[in-house]
């Protein structure tokens, strides 16, 4: 592995207040550019966000590729509170603080928890909330 690179991923499971934008395709694109520009990274492939109609898995799916790794959201809104589930992958530091305070800034949050993994050898739990 080359030293320079760190691999860190971020997994939150958030509970949030259900609202007609958790389902705007646009906005999600909005909300996976901003992650991106919030923390500095820069995109590879531009964000792909899709709805999904299916009965009990309604909801968005989002993806947006990085030149450190990806982004991946999922957004159950057929339930209440919703459900939203967000994957941070990058080959580069990641501002854990930063992040969390830009979701806050999306988002109404009544629970979240999340991991950050360590995956530069072995993957390896830092932090749990």
């Amino acid at each position: 592995m080359n030293p320079i690179l760190e691999h860190n991923h971020y997994i939150l499971r958030a509970t949030v207040e259900n609202n007609p934008q958790l389902a705007d395709i646009g906005r999600m694109k909005d909300f996976l550019q901003g992650v991106v520009a919030e923390l500095g990274m820069r995109m590879l492939i531009p964000p792909q966000v899709a709805y999904c109609d299916e009965i009990n898995n309604r909801g968005i799916t989002g993806l947006i590729g990085l030149t450190t790794s990806h982004i991946a959201l999922h957004i159950w809104d057929e339930v209440s509170p919703a459900v939203i589930q967000l994957d941070v992958y990058t080959c580069s530091a990641l501002n854990i603080d930063m992040l969390q305070s830009y979701i806050g800034e999306w988002f109404v949050i009544y629970e979240q928890d999340f991991l950050l993994l360590d995956r530069e050898k072995r993957i390896k739990i830092m932090k749990k909330d």
